[in-house]
């Protein structure tokens, strides 16, 4: 197992085929961590990992190649698990608040989505209730063993 624990290493206990993230040494011969969703890929591409635990975008160009990513299949896929999120200071005034917001949702619109494509493989932004958004990461937290 390779890189991105807390989803990963949550649903692992939560499917009880580990007790808690201090027993992973139970279910796989080695973990590692380190790297970046690319090296953890290219581990598993070259023999050195059996499974690597990444977000899907890392499928995509600059991470792996196309050549990569034929070699590869997902075994399962954690549901809910939060995009990348913008954080905005709560002492930043409300008008502002909403104009930076605003000039974020046109990244939406067709001229502009290129560009929101070629940052994060993303192909929208989207207002969210910020409680139920972290919803899962609590719950990930909690099943792995780490309190949030």
């Amino acid at each position: 197992m390779w890189e991105d624990v807390t989803f990963p290493v949550g649903e692992l206990v939560k499917q009880k085929l580990v007790p808690n993230r201090d027993r992973l040494d139970a279910f796989f011969s080695q973990v590692v961590y380190g790297g970046d969703y690319s090296k953890a890929l290219k581990a598993v591409v070259q023999g050195q990992a059996d499974v690597g635990a990444v977000s899907e975008y890392a499928f995509n160009t600059p991470y792996i190649t196309d050549a990569e990513k034929s070699q590869l299949r997902v075994l399962y896929k954690i549901p809910g698990v939060p995009a990348h999120g913008v954080a905005i200071d709560d002492d930043v005034p409300t008008a502002t608040r909403e104009r930076i917001i605003n000039a974020m949702l046109k990244l939406n619109e067709p001229q502009n989505n290129e560009l929101l494509r070629s940052l994060y493989n993303s192909t929208e932004l989207v207002k969210v209730d910020h409680n139920k958004h972290l919803a899962p990461i609590r719950e990930a937290l909690k099943n792995a063993g780490i309190d949030p």
